[in-house]
């Protein structure tokens, strides 16, 4: 969870917004969808860079929490449902 401004969220908005106007060039290894989210991010003064070394969405991620863990909270574990008589509840395990 990245918490930020109004501004940064309207920021960030606006850079996909224009995307969809022109999407760009898409490759597997750079101008992907993590070089697309880093560009979101970037444009919304969230960071100041791009991804350190190849633009793959654990780049991305590791970059946020590494530079950002002011305004950072990473949760992570398993999350799935089972039947419990009629109804399904939700199962939540830490890894």
């Amino acid at each position: 969870m990245v918490r930020v401004s109004s501004s940064q969220a309207e920021r960030f908005d606006d850079y996909w917004n224009r995307l969809t106007e022109d999407p760009g060039t898409f490759r597997l290894l750079g101008k992907n969808c993590s070089t697309r989210a880093s560009g979101a991010f970037r444009h919304a003064d969230i960071l100041a860079a791009g991804i350190p070394e190849l633009d793959t969405p654990n780049n991305l991620y590791e970059q946020i929490i590494r530079q950002r863990r002011d305004i950072c909270e990473s949760y992570s574990g398993y999350i799935g449902f089972t039947t419990v008589g009629s109804g399904m509840t939700m199962a939540v395990e830490d890894p």
